[in-house]
């Protein structure tokens, strides 16, 4: 058993050979001091008075008209009542006359919208503002927040600084992090901020401040906020983000977040790595599975270290611990009983446990950690646990200030569903037709849809693949267009020449299948006239070698299969993942180490956070965000497949980020 994980860590280290960066040399740099003090920014000029046209003296009846309505309706969204504010504004047929009183009526209209949540709509009332003064800057702010528009929240939050001269000021450079960091209506890489309309604003928002270069200044703090984002999210590890974050400071020295870094990017420089524990079946029914994670761990381990060391392997507990600084021990969970894992682990006194793989085997190590010594003294914090299962069905986190955070971290198919349920929110669809087969998982991954998007769902369930076309056949009613044909033929008393059609009130298909059954679906909905119909499923459908059977599906995949990073493609191509089975497990263990190092981190650095702290991070089983105390909430890429067969990023994932 030795000699083989010897020989696969030598595979992998010279694998990493060609990518690994000297990490003693990362670990190393000097950190740069940062300038706490504020600097002199002057505060831009911009036009004010939102309303201020409602106080007013006019002349004309039809503006006295409307001064009143315009003044009841904001009384009524002061006071909260919609209903009164819609019927009143509706009193004005079209925008008045007056410019500053058409402005008026706009900005209402934008309240009213936004409360509705209307945010499009509320877009197009901003737009149609003949000018903007600075209150309209913290409205655009809430409207793009409303879409996740998170180019434009952030450009509205850079103007609002500029204006109010606190460039400098720590607690809004924390709020522009916390921004980015905590958005999740959709991956982040999908941003409604590439709309024409949206862009539109955001270049509207950038003209209120009277000054020649603040449009350029907005525009450039946005852009590098959003590009310091991407970077530190795609960061396996707290020592590869400090890396690359010192690399953004070095090129971007007059950037704001330089002079006052929010305190999340300031702590990366006090990062130490944590001893792990890891517990997994290496033996027995469920060897495989966990000998996945554990070389995915491996991988992930040997990814942060220097290529050119050995890595000293030893048989007893498999505990690997180089020069580097962390430290990992494997225990073979199929190997001993509950008491004795469990006193295993206490005996380690690691930093993080992770494991152990099966959900019963979790749940009985959790109930018993309570009465051991894992419950740490004040001075002695108590070891954070990343159990690989969902261990109760909400995935609501398990910790006190006893006995540390529970991580549930597990690649579920509930998550395939909610990122395809936002998905469909985006496009703004109504009407679905599901069709899913009655296996546990999809009758789950149904569950997760329906809970997550409120539209109208048309259910086409199936038990064999043969049934599919009947099936998505009835769903479509086609059968109601049989009946209503034999109806008016015996009316009509003769034969009339027929050919059923379906509904085409769908604006598209969701397929939980597999492989072999949504090939099978795609002659079934070209029968019934639906192929045009945008066909989504999730990954049990696309683990094929032939994926152009299926061309055109947009797929929720891992980003190691659709948007690998360096370390997830090496990892890839050691162990061929495109052709493995457990290549969700493999996945699974690279992000487990990675994890572990962040959750360290996190904990280590507790104090700092409040309670809507949020970490986000792009990984190989997809983007992960994780909260303080436990939680972690997973999404994946939605790819689509060409039809050569290849998955490519779909434009919702691939947009530029402006």
């Amino acid at each position: 058993m030795a000699k083989h994980f010897l020989v696969l860590c030598v595979c992998i280290v010279t694998a990493y050979g060609c990518q690994s960066t000297n990490q003693s040399t990362s670990q190393s740099l000097p950190t740069k001091p940062v300038d706490t003090k504020a600097s002199e920014i002057p505060q831009y000029r911009a036009p004010s008075g939102a309303y201020s046209a409602l106080s007013q003296p006019y002349s004309s009846a039809q503006a006295k008209r409307d001064v009143s309505i315009l003044t009841r309706t904001k009384s009524a969204i002061d006071r909260g009542d919609l209903r009164a504010a819609q019927i009143l504004i509706s009193g004005i047929l079209l925008p008045p006359r007056n410019t500053m009183l058409a402005d008026v009526y706009q900005r209402l209209m934008v309240q009213i919208q936004i409360r509705q949540k209307q945010p499009k709509h509320a877009v197009q009332s901003l737009l149609n503002l003949q000018s903007m003064v600075v209150e309209d800057v913290e409205t655009t702010r809430q409207v793009c927040a409303q879409i996740d528009a998170i180019a434009c929240v952030v450009r509205a939050l850079v103007t609002q600084q500029l204006l109010a001269g606190q460039l400098d000021s720590i607690a809004e450079q924390t709020r522009i992090w916390a921004t980015l960091q905590g958005s999740t209506t959709l991956p982040q890489d999908f941003d409604p901020s590439n709309t024409p309309s949206i862009l539109q604003l955001m270049e509207r928002v950038g003209e209120i401040i009277q000054r020649p270069d603040a449009e350029r200044l907005v525009a450039n703090f946005s852009h590098n906020w959003i590009r310091l984002h991407h970077a530190i999210t795609r960061a396996g590890t707290p020592r590869e983000a400090q890396t690359l974050w010192q690399s953004w400071q070095d090129q971007h020295p007059d950037h704001p977040a330089v002079k006052t870094p929010p305190p999340s990017l300031k702590l990366l420089a006090q990062y130490e790595a944590p001893s792990l524990t890891v517990a997994l079946p290496l033996s027995g029914r469920l060897s495989g599975a966990g000998k996945a994670v554990r070389d995915g761990m491996v991988a992930g381990y040997l990814s942060e270290q220097d290529p050119t060391r050995a890595a000293s392997v030893k048989a007893d507990g498999l505990s690997v611990s180089p020069a580097a600084a962390t430290s990992i021990t494997f225990i073979d969970s199929n190997a001993i009983d509950d008491a004795s894992l469990l006193n295993r682990i206490v005996e380690s006194a690691s930093d993080v446990i992770v494991g152990p793989l099966l959900k019963e085997r979790g749940q009985r190590l959790l109930a018993n950690r309570e009465a051991s010594r894992l419950a740490r003294t004040q001075e002695q914090a108590a070891p954070a646990w990343i159990v690989l299962n969902r261990i109760d069905e909400s995935g609501r986190s398990q910790s006190t200030s006893i006995q540390g955070p529970v991580y549930q971290f597990a690649s579920a198919i509930e998550d395939e569903a909610h990122t395809i349920a936002k998905h469909l929110r985006a496009r703004e669809y109504e009407r679905l037709m599901v069709v899913t087969n009655r296996e546990s998982w999809a009758y789950r991954a149904t569950q997760a849809l329906r809970s997550d998007w409120q539209g109208a769902i048309v259910l086409a369930d199936f038990e064999r693949p043969r049934e599919i076309t009947d099936t998505v056949g009835n769903a479509m009613g086609v059968a109601d267009s049989k009946s209503r044909h034999g109806d008016l033929q015996r009316v009509l008393n003769e034969e009339i020449e027929f050919l059923p059609r379906g509904r085409e009130d769908l604006d598209a298909v969701v397929a939980f299948t597999s492989v072999l059954e949504s090939q099978a679906l795609v002659p079934a909905l070209q029968f019934h006239f639906a192929d045009e119909l945008p066909v989504f499923a999730t990954s049990q459908s696309a683990r094929s070698e032939s994926l152009s059977d299926i061309a055109g599906f947009n797929v929720t995949e891992l980003p190691l299969l659709a948007n690998p990073d360096p370390v997830a493609a090496a990892m890839s191509a050691v162990f061929d993942l495109g052709e493995q089975p457990l290549v969700d497990l493999y996945a699974l263990g690279l992000d487990a180490y990675r994890l572990a190092a962040w959750v360290h981190w996190i904990q280590t650095h507790a104090n700092h956070w409040d309670e809507g702290f949020r970490l986000r991070l792009n990984l190989a089983s997809g983007q992960l965000l994780v909260g303080r105390h436990g939680q972690i909430e997973r999404e994946l890429v939605l790819a689509e497949i060409s039809q050569h067969g290849t998955l490519s990023l779909s434009q919702a994932n691939g947009g530029a980020v402006h």
